[in-house]
């Protein structure tokens, strides 16, 4: 069985669709309400962007996330600091 049992976790990513840069990722365990609040405000903060896409996840772990949607993070370019 796997460390988390196999259940699912969320995931919540922001990212500038044109710039290719992530803003946020957050990761919400087995929170499925607290996932969709955050893409909530997530997407309400970034109203004012029209590049802005921000994006729910599910996925096992971290890793199982990044090569699910490799394509996708392969572009993208995490900020330092």
């Amino acid at each position: 069985m796997e460390e988390n049992g196999g259940r699912t976790r969320y995931f919540v990513l922001a990212y500038d669709s044109e710039a290719l840069v992530v803003l946020s990722l957050s990761g919400h365990n087995h929170d499925f309400t607290g996932a969709v609040l955050t893409l909530t405000w997530r997407a309400q903060e970034y109203r004012g962007r029209p590049a802005v896409t921000v994006r729910l996840f599910a996925a096992t772990d971290l890793p199982d996330l990044l090569a699910r949607h490799a394509e996708l993070f392969e572009r993208l370019e995490f900020p330092e600091g």
